[in-house]
């Protein structure tokens, strides 16, 4: 059985892919799904070395589980977005605050690895040269 932080980077793909989606059919792309997206592909490599790591970074079950959720939830929205008709859509409140949400989750869990990592001699692989 595939581990939980194996689940969160394949729901993190999922979700980088439909948003790829999503902002090229939409004319009129809510700035938060671009940053949204923006977020994830800088995510995405630390969450690959978290997979390998995660027995020494220590990151909670709970916390990665909880995180996973949002993900879960963000997808539903993108979804939702994605199937807008005419290629406009305008972000419901509810959207809104579960997409910031997962944002601001993304961003926090992207500083505490890269901290931890730091602290632990490691070098994000996405700022090797």
């Amino acid at each position: 059985m595939a581990g939980v932080e194996t689940i969160l980077g394949a729901a993190i793909s999922e979700l980088v892919v439909l948003l790829k989606k999503t902002i090229q059919k939409l004319k009129d792309c809510p700035a938060l799904l671009k940053n949204l997206d923006a977020t994830l592909v800088s995510l995405q490599p630390l969450i690959q070395e978290m997979e390998n790591l995660n027995r020494y970074l220590g990151r909670p079950k709970e916390e990665i589980e909880s995180l996973k959720t949002q993900v879960d939830a963000g997808i539903k929205c993108v979804l939702v977005i994605s199937k807008s008709k005419k290629g406009k859509y305008i972000l419901n409140m509810s959207h809104q605050r579960q997409l910031s949400k997962l944002d601001e989750s993304l961003k926090g869990l992207y500083e505490k690895l890269a901290r931890r990592q730091q602290g632990m001699g490691w070098r994000p692989c996405f700022a090797q040269g």
